[in-house]
Parts: C-alpha cells; sequence; structure tokens
C-alpha cells in the first residue's frame, strides 16, 4: 500500500522555525524507521505557506 501523509500547522501557522526543528523531525521519522521498517520512497519537509 502506498500512503501519502500531510501535516499542517494550525490555522497554517509555521511548523518548523528554525533548522533544528526539521533536524528533529526527520530524526524522529529515522527512530521511527528502526522500530517498524517500512519502504520510504521520500519526504519533502516545508514550512507551512499562507
Amino acid at each position: 500500500m502506498i500512503y501519502h501523509a500531510l501535516n499542517r500547522g494550525n490555522s497554517r501557522e509555521t511548523v518548523f522555525h528554525k533548522p533544528a526543528d526539521f533536524d528533529a523531525i526527520v530524526a524522529a521519522m529515522n527512530d521511527s524507521q528502526r522500530r517498524v521498517p517500512v519502504d520510504l520512497f521520500g519526504y519533502f519537509l516545508i514550512p507551512n505557506i499562507a
């Protein structure tokens, strides 16, 4: 099965404010991948666009 996941800030507010925020979500995805192996085809992290 293929899934498309999307997260957005409340009221389209910015989710990632500084580089460390991007690093934290990538670290969380890596940790999840080690616990539950899945094929990840790609991801794209951007702050919300108004």
